[in-house]
């Protein structure tokens, strides 16, 4: 059997190298071993994924073997290949890296990892959010979407037709329910985000939010309130 020790000294080797950066890319097609072979130490994998991403992420078989570890069964080993993914799309732009986040907002496992790098992107991320809010089947994807929205800030205004239709038609109460926060938050006072508020008065699961929405907009919602009550 392998020393345990021996091990801790190749993690902290593969750590050395992350650390030293792209000066260190003769370590690369090590590194790219270590994290593809399942039978590796899983804390060593995930050091290789880390250490990959801060030597070389716009190297493409860089991205490749990142793009295959975020789908491991290992949490630790997604969590290192979804952040260097982040470095990678930062890097050179990789709409296939952007996808691979968007997958992970499937597995709740993933999902905080997924946005906070999604929220790194700014401008850059809001139409594949945008794009997984309105088109996406998982319910969990949709509600995460529209969270990672609202943690965007200001860029998500970009978005607001897209989350005034999910406010409005979602079929999930809470996707819904979100949509609203997330327009309230962006003070979006247009007539589509005001329609979708009004709209959501009185349904099971989203008419509170409905309302904190219409109560922070005050005067500007008053059309849409008279609308709602003489429907």
């Amino acid at each position: 059997a392998r020393d345990p020790l021996d091990a801790d000294l190749r993690r902290l080797a593969v750590e050395a190298l992350g650390m030293v950066g792209p000066d260190a890319s003769e370590g690369v097609p090590y590194l790219i071993e270590i994290l593809s072979k399942s039978e590796q130490p899983v804390a060593m994998r995930a050091a290789a994924g880390e250490a990959l991403g801060r030597i070389a992420p716009q190297a493409p078989h860089v991205e490749k073997a990142l793009l295959s570890a975020s789908r491991d069964r290992h949490d630790a080993v997604r969590h290192a290949a979804l952040e260097s993914l982040l470095t990678v799309v930062l890097t050179k732009g990789s709409k296939e890296g952007v996808a691979a986040l968007i997958a992970a907002l499937r597995n709740p496992a993933d999902t905080e990892v997924a946005a906070a790098a999604l929220c790194c992107l700014g401008t850059d991320s809001v139409e594949p959010l945008a794009q997984a809010l309105a088109r996406d089947g998982d319910v969990s994807v949709r509600l995460t979407a529209a969270g990672t929205l609202g943690r965007l800030g200001a860029p998500a205004k970009q978005a607001a037709d897209t989350l005034a239709r999910a406010a409005r038609k979602d079929t999930s109460p809470e996707v819904r329910a979100e949509a609203m926060r997330v327009l309230a938050l962006l003070k979006a006072d247009d007539g589509a985000a005001i329609d979708a508020f009004a709209a959501g008065l009185g349904i099971t699961g989203v008419s509170a939010a409905a309302e904190a929405a219409l109560a922070a907009l005050r005067t500007a919602s008053l059309p849409a309130l008279r609308k709602a009550l003489t429907a």
